[in-house]
């Protein structure tokens, strides 16, 4: 707003540097028998309320500052005049500021003269209300759930509302005014509001409105599309464009006289258009992708299957140094389809780099010194026996630690005096061990006791058994063995050797004993056997067994054999140990 200069009987206004600051222009005017009323001042300011404050009066609106020479204003009201009175005339400034010292006319010596008293004008005109709001009216079928909201009266707007209704139908007007001194601006009222009301019958509502369908197969000659059928509550109509079978199909829903459709109950018109694209050749086998993923490495592989006509292969190795994932898919090639279930892909793995658990070592195991069969007598070596069969060498380490010895195995046999020793099997780089076996073991090889050259023979021998058949009964034969006896089941007295046959299902143990001390037993020959004799279940009822028995003579055969067998064997091994 610009300030408006007031000259007041003429008086002429001198600007002083330093005793006015000018926010708007002041006038000076003389006293008359009114200036100094505010009902003078509130007449020439329509609209406002004015208030007057003499030199010492506390006032809400400012101060008298600059050693009583001046009025500041303060705050933020809506200032419309400040008339400032000193000496025989008025300053008056229309609109003043907030913060802005204003001096009287100055006197006859050309000074500012000491305030006399000061009156300040504030607007008190509210502004034009610029929004009404409007009344609402709902009109549904019948009566009873019609309505009409009248907003509530305000401190600038009034409302009034005339009910013509005569059982519920009629109309209803809603009108709005400006409380007394307030105004509408332009545009802002938009009343009276008017709505008549209706006893419309209320339709039937139809809450489902089932939907249209379509199958479009390549080709034209299985394309379909299904229409539901008209009911009481819903009509359907078909618009079918399709010429030769290629075309659009729109399917359109509405309500039946006296029905509506619920909100979102119908969710068409429902369109589709068919094609005549060609039917793709259906593949039914989609080889898969595989994949090897050993420990390490070295090892893993995958295998995508190679391209055909029908399918193409796509394969995305992230692999870095041998770890990450590998990705097969498969898709149609043109004019293909998969048929369903078909595909299981894409087909994926991970590949690690995990150590390579070794689970295959077999306990170490120790061997006494013992006496030599042949020679002077001098006691063969003890030794130890590590497990580096197969890859085992590449993967384990077996360290011997004991007394003066403590290496690295190289080899499996390990001659070593007799003491007690510590064996631990360590894993190479690249394979870890079987966390659930032992891998460090305290074994003792024994010595041997006064080692004189054995004279007396040593000596092996069998016993073996047949089960018993449904044809014929089972049988034991214990080889007739120069030096050796036979004890039957814990019996204490020899049995001869022979064949025996068993009729029925039972348990024999047998012992073997030397005559004396003029043989010794072979090393590792066995002296005891346990034979469990079976009756079988599922035999057929047959005729009575006939004929001659050859199983002793041939069992004999067997037993003489056997004993050749063992006794080449036996030697073998003690050539062996020698060797060692």
């Amino acid at each position: 707003m610009k300030s408006k200069k007031l000259l007041a009987i003429g008086s002429a206004m001198l600007l002083v540097a330093g005793f006015v600051s000018l926010g708007a222009s002041p006038a000076n005017a003389d006293n008359d028998s009114n200036s100094n009323e505010v009902t003078y001042w509130q007449n020439q300011y329509p609209g406002s309320t004015c208030y007057k404050f003499n030199l010492d009066d506390s006032s809400p609106y400012g101060a008298v500052t600059n050693d009583q020479k001046a009025v500041t204003l303060s705050g933020s009201s809506t200032w419309v005049a400040l008339i400032v009175n000193g000496g025989s005339g008025d300053t008056v400034i229309a609109p003043p500021e907030s913060g802005v010292a204003y001096y009287p006319p100055l006197n006859n010596g050309g000074q500012p003269p000491t305030i006399s008293h000061w009156i300040v004008c504030i607007n008190t005109t509210p502004p034009p209300v610029t929004t009404v709001p409007a009344a609402t009216f709902t009109d549904v079928c019948g009566i009873a759930n019609d309505s009409y909201s009248a907003p509530a009266d305000t401190a600038s707007i009034d409302y009034s509302t005339t009910d013509n209704r005569v059982n519920g139908v009629g109309t209803v007007t809603v009108t709005a005014a400006p409380q007394s001194g307030y105004t509408f601006a332009d545009g802002a009222y938009t009343g009276p509001w008017s709505h008549t009301f209706t006893d419309e019958v209320c339709p039937t509502e139809v809450t489902t409105v089932p939907v249209a369908t379509f199958t479009d197969m390549c080709g034209t000659a299985n394309d379909s599309y299904s229409a539901p059928a008209d009911t009481d509550g819903i009509h359907y109509s078909v618009v079918d464009s399709r010429v030769d079978g290629v075309g659009t199909v729109t399917v359109t829903a509405a309500p039946q006289s006296g029905y509506v459709f619920a909100d979102g109950a119908y969710t068409g018109p429902w369109s589709h258009t068919f094609t005549d694209e060609v039917c793709p050749i259906e593949v039914v086998t989609v080889p898969l992708a595989t994949f090897t993923d050993a420990c390490g490495t070295a090892n893993d592989s995958y295998s995508a299957p190679t391209d055909t006509a029908e399918i193409d292969y796509t394969v995305v190795d992230s692999r870095v140094n041998g770890v990450g994932t590998v990705t097969v898919t498969a898709a149609p090639q043109v004019g293909y389809v998969f048929a369903d279930g078909a595909y299981t892909g894409p087909w994926s793995h991970t590949f690690t780099n995990a150590d390579c658990v070794v689970d295959n070592f077999v306990v170490p195991d120790p061997t006494d010194q013992s006496c030599s069969v042949t020679g002077d007598g001098i006691p063969v070596s003890g030794y130890i026996w590590v497990d580096l069969g197969g890859n085992l060498g590449n993967e384990i380490s077996y360290q011997i630690v004991g007394g003066t010895y403590n290496y690295t195995a190289t080899q499996e046999i390990n001659n070593l005096p007799p003491g007690t020793y510590t064996v631990t099997a360590t894993a190479k780089p690249g394979f870890t061990l079987d966390s659930s076996k032992a891998s460090s073991w305290t074994l003792t090889i024994g010595s041997a006791e006064n080692c004189d050259l054995i004279t007396h023979p040593l000596i092996s021998t069998t016993a073996t058994f047949k089960n018993i058949t449904c044809s014929a009964g089972g049988s034991y034969t214990l080889a007739a063995t120069e030096g050796v006896l036979w004890f039957v089941n814990g019996s204490s007295t020899p049995t001869a050797p022979g064949t025996y046959h068993v009729t029925s299902a039972t348990t024999v143990n047998i012992q073997a004993q030397t005559t004396g001390p003029d043989y010794g037993w072979e090393q590792d020959a066995q002296t005891s056997w346990t034979f469990d004799f079976t009756t079988p279940a599922d035999c057929l009822p047959t005729l009575a067994f006939t004929g001659s028995d050859s199983a002793p003579i041939g069992l004999l055969l067997a037993g003489g054999f056997l004993l050749l067998g063992g006794t080449i064997i036996a030697f073998e091994r003690r050539l062996r140990k020698t060797a060692r």
